[in-house]
């Protein structure tokens, strides 16, 4: 599959595709290339690109095309930017953010609907990131499960104690991480997606962001 001047790889029959040939740098500024991008991400929900140079600002950049950057609550970011969020864990860390399947902050009024993570270094093995289809979940139950799903709210928790000794933030922002530590919300079990219409399980996330492994969240 081509496009401009690019082409996509799918990986499975639900998720995930490689995609050759493209500078995202290049997204930044072409907005017909962007598109096509877009275009590829809304089909297979996940996009590897690589070999790519990009800089912290380049990636903010590349970010702002698909819309507002989300702010994490609590994570610690890079070159004081809240918008680049830093994930970092070796053989002496405390917490593994990907210990469990989760959708990213999703006790937050908007959590983020996509993320761009960018791998700084990586283990001689082990370390992958998994994802799943929401959408391929839900469209593998039988309609009577369908409906009766459609009815259903689930209640997201979540606490940020623990998260609030951070060096690199303002005295401000530690006080606010203290104060707003438990996060409760209500959400529908199935939603439509805001960007490409069909239903999904509601463990999916739905606004953009950018990560300091970097990964830079999007809203919507």
């Amino acid at each position: 599959m081509t496009g401009l001047t690019c082409k996509v790889e799918p990986l499975t029959p639900t998720i995930g595709a490689i995609v050759h040939d493209l500078d995202l740098r290049d997204v930044v500024q072409d907005d017909q290339l962007f598109a096509v991008v877009h275009d590829h991400w809304i089909r297979h929900q996940v996009l590897f690109f690589r070999d790519q140079a990009l800089s912290a600002t380049e990636q903010l950049a590349l970010g702002e095309r698909f819309g507002p950057l989300h702010i994490h609550p609590a994570a610690p970011y890079v070159d004081d930017n809240p918008a680049l969020m830093q994930i970092h864990a070796d053989a002496d860390s405390q917490r593994n953010n990907g210990e469990v399947w989760h959708s990213d902050v999703s006790a937050d009024a908007e959590p983020p609907m996509a993320s761009i993570l960018k791998i700084h270094q990586l283990p001689a093995s082990g370390g992958d990131t998994l994802w799943a289809s929401m959408y391929a979940v839900y469209e593998s139950l039988s309609e009577e499960v369908q409906e009766w799903l459609l009815d259903l709210t689930a209640t997201h928790h979540m606490s940020y104690t623990g998260f609030t000794v951070i060096t690199n933030r303002s005295v401000s922002r530690r006080w606010l991480c203290t104060r707003s530590s438990e996060r409760i919300r209500s959400r529908a079990s199935v939603r439509c997606s805001s960007t490409g219409g069909s239903r999904e399980g509601s463990m999916n996330s739905v606004l953009p962001r950018v990560m300091w492994c970097w990964r830079c969240c999007l809203t919507r």
